[in-house]
């Protein structure tokens, strides 16, 4: 098992994600969707690629350093359910909750880009995970 400060190390990580997230969310809950295009306003689906990518790196980044961290939550059986699930339901809830902003939309492709980033972020994260091992 890693020393106390590496496996903090690790965790961090996953937590550093779900921050990012929350921030843009935040920005784009306060400032509307076109504050997050960065002048790619231009290419079409540039939002669901992000969804894609964001959710597919932080469901990564769970998958893989929280499994290196050693704490016991990552250490269960079936934690590659546990943890798909975990942040499947955070983007559910973070999609639904634009229902009832302004400044967003709900939008049924953009919660099939975060599954689909978040199924191929995980998988990728445990298979990374028997590499290192």
């Amino acid at each position: 098992m890693a020393p106390l400060k590496v496996r903090w190390l690790f965790l961090s990580v996953p937590v550093l994600g779900i921050l990012l997230i929350c921030l843009l969310i935040a920005i784009a809950d306060i400032y509307s969707t076109d504050a997050l295009r960065f002048g790619f306003t231009a290419m079409p689906g540039f939002d669901k690629l992000g969804h894609f990518f964001i959710y597919g790196i932080f469901a990564f980044s769970c998958s893989f350093f929280g499994r290196l961290s050693g704490v016991s939550l990552f250490r269960k059986p079936r934690t590659q359910t546990f943890i798909t699930s975990l942040i499947l339901a955070f983007a559910f809830v973070e999609e639904f909750t634009q229902l009832f902003l302004s400044t967003r939309s709900f939008e049924l492709m953009d919660l099939v880009c975060d599954t689909t980033g978040i199924l191929m972020g995980v998988k990728l994260g445990f298979r990374a995970l028997k590499m290192v091992q």
